[in-house]
């Protein structure tokens, strides 16, 4: 390694020994340690705040419950369909990204924001490191990429160091104290083929050669980045710190893994500050933390040792003490001439060592901040009424949700500068559905065309976290009552509905097969009702004529005469019609036209 980067390096580590001092307590609060520093007795037990560590605890599981919500500007209204392919393209890939072995990066961001008030990651793109023939990928390989060709890797800020000027990152390195298989580990996959790949695994062969003779080496692993160059050195060191690495300098032996140009035009680093201090500071800084374990420490190790406190005292000739006789029905305190025993009143408790703990932990409770939110009780209370209690005590996590929505804007930047150095096409998969011509699964191929110029992308990404919805919809119903001009699909964004045009048109789909239902009920239900009403003519028909024939007077079938005929119709014969109107041989109608159900016989 160079000899301006080793000095280079020193320096930002110099400039940077107060933060790291801070960083160094911080962890012993999340790590739930605190050095005494010879103050405990042998009778005392330490009793250690966990404060710090349950509001860490309590900020990330806050954000749990959030999820990205990525937006790219268009340019212009033509681009609209462009812009929500990227957002999808960067929703498939973070969650690739999160489900990479290990602990999930992005679920990392807020805690490191809060506990450091720093956010450091790398981002790599495995494929530009790979042979470019896949035939000759090892199966290594071939997992790696399995899990997506974006590599998200989240630094320790007390490991990295870095110069920020004032548009941004300039150069960034990253020291580490690593063991011989956690180097091979991290480089064996990075393997392009070329000068860089043959470099890196000569390296890897010499550190392998050298765990064969020491099995307790360790290695000082430093990556440096500018805009200009990229080196990366292995210094052998014992222990597991890096503070030697400020007492190195060119002459040092080192194993160099890389050290080559900066081809890629850019920082592949996402480096993201606090606007203020980190969560932990005040307590640290005012010494809060100190103070409350060591008194609660104090208080908790009298109480129990005054938990069993002798019962008399005693004084005897010879200062042995008196003889207590516990064999009889009550113990008995046996005394010779001269001695006596009294009962022991021990002294009441320092009233001020409570106190003093007391109001410690409330001042740290009050510092944090967040720790209300782990024990909220309430009842007896509308949800809408909880729900601005949770706001205004999440608002002290607002820099730190900040922090992380920065850093995954960063990240997505750089995915797209790495489509654009690379040239290469990068599929993804849409994981939800904004329109009914866009289905889940759709396959999306970023280009260097569909990128264009990476630098002018505008991306913004947003936690956004449950919100009570009957809340939000006695809102969004005041809007409609008052007439205000917004559309529909506003109103349902606003209610935490994040596809109004799918909703809408799945709406109408269920409004037009409803509606389609109940015409065919319609139609049956008029079927239904004509047949009922036919059945129920024919049976008021049938009732008539049997009553008809009820009223009619029994007549006798042999009668003869005009009245036998009328009581018998089918036995007599009607008469023939006459006149010339029914003679056929003067153009009249022939009579049996005029009676055309009757036989010849019968006429």
């Amino acid at each position: 390694m160079d000899k301006k980067v080793i000095e280079k390096i020193q320096g930002l580590m110099a400039l940077d020994a107060d933060n790291q001092d801070d960083f160094v307590v911080y962890e012993d609060m999340d790590d739930v340690k605190f050095d005494f520093k010879g103050m405990l007795k042998p009778w005392m037990v330490p009793s250690i705040s966990t404060a710090p560590t349950i509001a860490l605890k309590t900020l990330a599981n806050f954000f749990d419950m959030q999820k990205p919500r990525v937006r790219v500007t268009p340019f212009g209204q033509a681009d609209t369909e462009r812009a929500e392919r990227a957002e999808r393209w960067v929703e498939y890939h973070f969650a690739k990204i999160n489900q990479r072995g290990g602990k999930s990066p992005i679920r990392q961001m807020p805690h490191l924001a809060g506990k450091y008030g720093r956010i450091c990651m790398q981002v790599d793109y495995l494929p530009y490191w790979l042979p470019k023939d896949k035939k000759s990928w090892t199966n290594e390989q071939k997992q790696v990429l399995r899990a997506g060709v974006y590599c998200l890797d989240v630094h320790s800020p007390r490991n990295v160091f870095y110069e920020m000027g004032k548009y941004g990152l300039r150069s960034v390195a990253s020291i580490t104290n690593l063991s011989p298989e956690e180097v091979i580990e991290h480089w064996a996959v990075y393997d392009d083929g070329g000068n860089n790949g043959k470099k890196i695994q000569a390296a890897l062969k010499k550190v392998e050669a050298l765990y064969a003779d020491n099995e307790e080496l360790r290695f000082i692993h430093v990556d440096y980045t500018d805009y200009e160059k990229r080196q990366v050195s292995l210094f052998e060191t014992t222990g597991d710190s890096i503070d030697k690495f400020e007492d190195f300098d060119e002459g040092t032996e080192s194993i160099d893994l890389l050290d080559t140009e900066n081809k890629l035009g850019f920082l592949n680093w996402v480096v993201v500050e606090a606007d203020s201090s980190p969560l932990l500071a005040p307590v640290h800084k005012g010494n809060l933390y100190a103070y409350n374990t060591v008194f609660d420490t104090v208080r908790k190790s009298t109480v129990m040792r005054r938990a069993i406190p002798p019962l008399i005292t005693s004084t005897t000739l010879d200062g042995e003490g008196v003889d207590v006789d516990y064999t009889g029905a009550d113990p008995q305190v046996k005394l010779k001439n001269g001695e006596q025993a009294v009962p022991f009143q021990p002294p009441p408790l320092d009233q001020a060592v409570f106190s003093i703990s007391t109001e410690e932990s409330a001042r740290m409770e009050q510092a944090l901040g967040v720790s209300k939110l782990a024990g909220m009780e309430a009842s007896n209370v509308q949800y809408s009424t909880v729900s601005a209690l949770i706001d205004l005590n999440s608002s002290n996590m607002e820099q730190y949700k900040r922090m992380t929505e920065k850093a995954l804007e960063q990240t997505a930047y750089l995915m797209f500068k790495w489509v654009e150095y690379t040239k290469d096409s990068v599929t993804a998969f849409r994981t939800k559905q904004r329109k009914p011509e866009q289905p889940i699964g759709e396959e999306i191929i970023m280009s260097p065309e569909s990128v264009g110029n990476a630098d002018e992308l505008l991306i913004s990404v947003e936690l956004t976290s449950k919100q009570d919805k009957v809340q939000a919809a006695n809102r969004v119903t005041m809007l409609k009552q008052a007439n205000f001009e917004i559309p529909d699909a506003e109103l349902l964004e606003e209610l935490g509905f994040e596809d109004p045009d799918i909703l809408s048109s799945r709406w109408k789909d269920q409004q037009l097969k409803a509606i389609a239902l109940q015409n065919l009920i319609t139609k049956l239900q008029g079927q239904v009702n004509l047949e009922l009403k036919a059945q129920e003519m024919q049976l008021q028909m049938g009732m008539q004529q049997a009553q008809m024939q009820q009223q009619q007077p029994p007549q006798d079938p042999n009668a003869q005469g005009q009245m036998g005929q009328m009581a018998n119709p089918d036995q007599g014969y009607p008469s023939t019609p006459q006149g010339e109107g029914f003679n056929g041989a003067n153009g009249g109608t022939p009579p049996m036209m005029a009676e055309p159900g009757m036989t010849p016989a019968q006429r």
